[in-house]
């Protein structure tokens, strides 16, 4: 943790003891109101394979389908953080092309993490996130260093920040760029998603806004947008993974929609204005926050509190089909404390929402397909989901096609 966020840490964690007592209880008050009338069905002969070399592991968390007007093809590529490097794979043959190194340190140095992203906007022109320096790189199709942006040095003041200053100062997002947080870039102007990812305690939607564009043609000012919802200033929600953030785009329409984990409504944005829309499961029932200020609940009982409650993760916008895709984390009701916890065993379903985010349906996924919020893709063809196998030497795409029931 960087020394701007240890303060932030430390002294919002003080403020949070007195505060964030109360259990707050987000009903999914429309539940069992809807007929499904569409499911996603496993299509047995359009999935997908990439052959992976030794140095590529299974367990990643940024993956993009590349399409290339330059020259009519599609790619498939993902960050590897085991040797740094961007892997390039045909995406109709699923023959592997090339990787780009990322360099750590010299000129082009990002100084990279394992908890870091890319967005590729051509093949000449890709931005690599470090989550340790929090900047954005641009590279070249070589890994050489062509531009940075680092919005953190705006805010090196809050290292003599008092605990008021806190409460009453902007603090910027934690950006996070991975499969279901994609970076966007529309007319010279950057989209991120960010988020609070220590436990801040009282959330305000004022002062820590979440969402960041990049005004590259504009000296790269930056603006930021939209908080979290009222229930995040009024409990505790334990675990950094109820306070993270997802979001797609809709282009068609130039909105953004946006999932917290512990909300049934999804909030739609031209990031000047926000509607709030049901899209809750129709298997998820309450989602309680917990009961006490945040130094009271140790680690095991926060992490414990997420396992066992429903979570929203990722919101996808197909463009193919103009509909929705909301996937729902489901409690994992046999974990043992007393061992490690990983790979989290928490079972996935799919929610269908049309272009108007009508409910169409619900699709209640096989566990082999747990880790799908790390690893999907939209095709024309379908959606991808990525399916966990012993086999360590590739990886696995399934094809799941919107179907009528």
């Amino acid at each position: 943790m960087n020394l701007n966020r240890y303060i932030l840490f430390v002294v919002l964690n003080f403020v949070c003891i007195l505060s964030c007592t109360n259990v707050v209880v987000n009903e999914n008050d429309m539940q069992g109101k809807f007929k499904a009338t569409y499911t996603l069905k496993k299509n047995n002969e359009g999935g997908k394979k990439f052959v992976l070399d030794s140095e590529s592991v299974q367990r990643n968390r940024c993956v993009q389908l590349f399409e290339d007007v330059s020259n009519d093809s599609v790619y498939f590529t993902f960050l590897n953080t085991y040797n740094y490097s961007i892997y390039f794979y045909d995406f109709k043959t699923g023959d592997f092309l090339r990787k780009i190194k990322i360099e750590k340190e010299g000129p082009n140095g990002v100084n990279p993490y394992v908890i870091d992203g890319y967005y590729i906007a051509s093949c000449d022109s890709i931005y690599f996130y470090s989550h340790r320096n929090h900047s954005l790189y641009l590279l070249n199709h070589k890994g050489e260093k062509r531009h940075t942006i680092n919005y953190m040095t705006k805010f090196d003041n809050m290292k003599s920040w008092k605990e008021k200053d806190f409460q009453k100062n902007f603090v910027p997002p934690m950006v996070q760029l991975s499969t279901g947080k994609p970076m966007y870039k529309i007319n010279g102007i950057i989209y991120l998603c960010g988020e609070m990812t220590e436990e801040l305690g009282n959330v305000d939607s004022i002062n820590q806004l979440l969402l960041t564009t990049i005004d590259t043609q504009n000296d790269d000012s930056i603006a930021f947008h939209l908080g979290y919802p009222k229930s995040y200033r009024e409990g505790n929600w334990g675990e950094n993974y109820f306070r993270e953030v997802f979001w797609c785009m809709n282009p068609a329409n130039k909105s953004f929609v946006v999932s917290f984990p512990n909300d049934h409504y999804i909030y739609q944005t031209d990031l000047k204005q926000v509607n709030k829309i049901y899209a809750g499961s129709m298997y998820a029932g309450d989602i309680k926050s917990l009961d006490s200020p945040t130094f009271i609940q140790s680690k095991s009982r926060r992490l414990s509190h997420y396992f066992e409650n429903y979570s929203y993760n990722t919101v996808i916008y197909d463009k193919y089909r103009n509909v929705y895709y909301r996937m729902v984390e489901h409690p994992w009701k046999d974990y043992d404390t007393s061992k490690d916890w990983r790979p989290w065993l928490k079972q996935v379903s799919i929610i269908i929402l049309d272009e108007n985010f009508n409910l169409m349906g619900e699709t209640l996924l096989d566990m082999e397909y747990r880790f799908v919020a790390l690893k999907f893709m939209v095709s024309e063809d379908g959606l991808l989901l990525y399916k966990q196998t012993d086999n360590d030497d590739e990886w696995v795409y399934d094809l799941f096609t919107l179907t009528k029931l």
